[in-house]
């Protein structure tokens, strides 16, 4: 999004909690109604350099956004039939459980194709039980084309 700024405001559930608890948030030192009202409003406006808005872009990046009855871009999109998913037990910064959750929405949805796998004692990135990331997804691909 633009440049000359630390960061903006980006979770729509903050939004919805600050605004639901305004209330007990009023009784805070400090505290300024404009948080929940003016200041999430302003960064949801903003818009990146092809004119997408935060909420946007975490919707396209988001996955379970198309997989998941939850989400307004439920099977509004082609998925892709063959799925390879690798995670590491010991990753640090997301949840064990996105991966799984993913390979359970894609099975859910009628995807027969998922090769899952989790990795002892690495992070979720890159995490392979042998070889390396790149050679074997690329053997994955060549095998799933075949």
């Amino acid at each position: 999004m633009g440049s000359g700024t630390d960061g903006y405001h980006f979770a729509q559930v903050s939004k919805e909690v600050i605004a639901a608890n305004q209330s007990a948030y009023v009784k805070l030192t400090n505290w300024k109604s404009s948080y929940a009202a003016s200041e999430y409003a302003v960064d949801f406006a903003r818009t990146d350099s092809v004119g997408k808005t935060t909420l946007v872009r975490q919707d396209m990046y988001n996955p379970m956004y198309y997989l998941s009855p939850m989400y307004d871009g439920y099977k509004a999109s082609t998925v892709a039939p063959h799925w390879r998913i690798r995670t590491g037990i010991m990753q640090g910064d997301t949840a064990n459980t996105t991966e799984v959750n993913l390979a359970l929405a894609l099975t859910n949805l009628g995807i027969t194709s998922v090769d899952f796998a989790t990795v002892w004692g690495l992070g979720h990135t890159m995490a392979e039980r042998t070889g390396n990331a790149t050679t074997n997804f690329i053997a994955w691909v060549k095998h799933t084309a075949a």
